[in-house]
């Protein structure tokens, strides 16, 4: 082994990689300037609506359950839990109900395992044990196996690490962290005699990065003579690592050297940033795109730069990583991102096709685009949120005659609901006078948008003044009106030891008027043990909701979309597995809108799709205002 040595510090002395090291700091900061500073929460909100909102426009079709299009679901969930627009949870809800919450064949296969990310998110909110009947089953029958051979490929990790993870940490059973130790331990020191880690004790590179395979092992080089560190094969194992490691408790045995791994993959990507502001699609060789076609040099990539900005963001978030030396990094190449990648009508460019090397799928183009490539720029800006200065922007509900929503108000993936004293504030705008609209709260572990299982329920009546449900029916304390257009601050302050609750509203900056005081809980609800669902719900009229908070969190402000404008239609598309050869092919959904609109993301003209058929398939319908979705 000791024959193999790094490339890019063959021959140089320590002292020169120092040099290089500290240049690589100060080129950083350049770029930063030269980029423009960090963004604000809400800039960062508004970017992820553009991509997101313009992607979903344009795949009417939710697709199928295969790795690529499920890559997208994870970033698609990352970003309702920062941003919880409901439109989002219902796509992705869609997209779950199309293929029947199931896998593909071979079930033990990491690529077919991806999708049990989604279903496993999807059932932290509503648990239901068929959501994830066929996921939890082929994870069982691994961890019953003896064979620990299965992820022979890199890219193996982030597909179906996080699927141990979260069934460990759902059934508080160690069986599986175990077995995904073993199989992850497997790719890293064994696989093909050697592993495929630089440095995992058989090889001593110092470069802490990943062969994709055992085909790319030493003595393989690129055309210059450098290591094959593929960019977006070595962005799957460190997005796994985070998406392990957000999850896995820290009394695991292994817990240390995920994190171990983690920052020193960190410690060698930060010295490899090109002066893009990306990384290149070999992260040893920034020239080895141009060997390809000359007319290609230090060519942008969005996929590997957006999880290496996942991943900084996140280490700096959770003390992983030092904020002065890893912000300006992910300032740089998230600005990149936005200025380059994301376009001004919402696609994100500059995305490396399907492949297995950093030749595939060249030369990479300013329109090139893939679902998994707007999932990993979408778990990049939950992240990058999170650093971000100001208020986080909230999203506003809407609910008519045709469509209601539903908002999960639970504290944490582990605690799915609020227990003892809950408030709960809210701003609610009827659209209609002498409407019947009605906001409802929820046990957890109930349907939220059901009447008959809410426990508290406040309502703008037919007779046009606010009343509340006391036990087995309205009543109010006091007259306060609504009238259409008009903004009421609302609180309700619920007592789950009494199963009891008082509602206060204002309007106008008047002062609090108490509407509801010690009233009961709805007596056809089941005693609720938390308040987790809160549902907007219209019989007749329309109305929004905007600026929820419980327990007295800060007012936060609601975004403001910005403007999009999609241009030329999209052809199916026909794409390899990233882990099979080039020839195998497979087909994902129609994305051929009939129709261009030039209004914001979440604002559409009419006819705009608002439901989805069984078959997955959203169709036209004249509900001419927000695009929301209702099963």
């Amino acid at each position: 082994p000791s024959r193999y040595t790094s490339s890019h510090t063959k021959c140089v002395p320590h002292s020169i990689q120092v040099y290089m090291r500290v240049f690589c700091l100060v080129l950083a900061a350049f770029l930063l300037r030269a980029h423009g500073a960090f963004p604000t929460k809400q800039e960062v909100i508004e970017n992820l609506k553009l991509a997101n909102d313009y992607w979903i426009f344009r795949h009417r079709q939710t697709g199928d359950n295969r790795w690529n299009r499920a890559v997208y679901f994870e970033g698609l969930m990352a970003l309702y839990e920062v941003y919880p627009d409901y439109t989002y949870y219902k796509y992705a809800e869609s997209w779950a109900e199309d293929n029947s919450w199931s896998i593909r064949n071979p079930t033990d296969h990491a690529d077919n395992q991806a999708a049990g990310q989604t279903y496993l998110d999807l059932h932290s909110y509503e648990p239901e044990d068929f959501k994830i009947e066929e996921i939890k089953q082929s994870v069982d029958d691994m961890v019953a196996s003896s064979e620990a051979d299965d992820w022979w490929w890199i890219d193996a990790l982030q597909m179906a690490m996080p699927v141990f993870t979260r069934l460990g940490v759902l059934y508080n059973d160690t069986a599986y962290f175990d077995k995904m130790y073993d199989l992850y331990d497997h790719t890293k020191s064994i696989e093909g005699g050697r592993g495929l880690y630089s440095d995992n004790g058989f090889y001593t590179f110092g470069d802490y990065l990943w062969w994709r395979d055992q085909d790319f092992d030493p003595p393989r080089l690129s055309p210059n003579n450098k290591q094959v560190y593929w960019s977006r094969g070595n962005g799957w194992v460190i997005a796994a690592l985070v998406r392990t490691l957000e999850l896995l408790p820290k009394s695991d045995p292994h817990y240390d050297e995920y994190v171990e791994t983690f920052k020193n993959m960190s410690m060698s990507l930060k010295d490899r940033i090109t002066s893009s502001g990306f990384w290149s699609v070999n992260i040893d060789d920034p020239d080895h795109a141009k060997t390809m076609d000359s007319r290609y040099t230090d060519v942008p990539e969005t996929s590997g730069t957006a999880f290496f900005t996942y991943a900084f963001a996140w280490g700096i978030n959770n003390g992983h990583l030092t904020d002065g030396t890893y912000r300006p990094l992910v300032e740089t190449a998230w600005n990149v991102m936005v200025n380059t990648s994301l376009q001004s009508n919402g696609r994100v460019g500059w995305v490396q096709g399907v492949g297995l090397r950093p030749g595939s799928s060249q030369p990479v183009r300013s329109d090139d685009t893939e679902d998994f490539g707007v999932g990993a720029f979408l778990l990049a800006g939950t992240q990058v949120l999170k650093m971000a200065s100001g208020l986080r922007p909230k999203p506003t509900y809407s609910s008519d005659e045709s469509n209601d929503a539903l908002v999960f108000l639970r504290p944490s993936r582990s605690n799915p609901g609020y227990s003892g004293d809950v408030v709960i504030r809210f701003v609610v705008t009827p659209q209609a006078d002498n409407m019947d609209g009605v906001v409802l709260f929820s046990a957890s572990s109930q349907q939220g948008r059901t009447f008959s299982r809410a426990s508290m329920l406040v309502r703008m009546s037919p007779s046009g003044t606010f009343d509340c449900r006391n036990g087995s029916l309205y009543a109010s304390d006091a007259n306060v009106s609504y009238s259409a257009g008009g903004s009421y601050d609302v609180r309700v302050v619920g007592a789950l030891d009494t199963q009891t609750y008082d509602v206060f509203v204002a309007s106008g900056g008047s002062p609090e008027v108490q509407i509801a005081d010690n009233f009961l809980f709805r007596d056809t609800a089941p005693p609720a043990a938390d308040i987790g669902k809160m549902a907007a719900v219209t019989p007749t009229g329309a109305y929004t909701l905007s600026n929820i908070r419980v327990n007295d969190a800060a007012a936060e402000t609601p975004t403001v979309s910005p403007t999009v404008n999609p241009t030329a239609t999209e052809a199916p598309t026909q794409l390899p597995s990233e882990t099979q050869l080039p020839s195998a092919s497979s087909t994902v959904g129609t994305e051929s809108p009939s129709f261009v609109p030039s209004v914001g993301p979440t604002q559409f003209p009419t006819p705009y799709p608002t439901r989805f058929s069984q078959g997955g398939t959203m169709f036209p319908s004249q509900f001419p205002s927000a695009f929301n979705l209702k099963r």
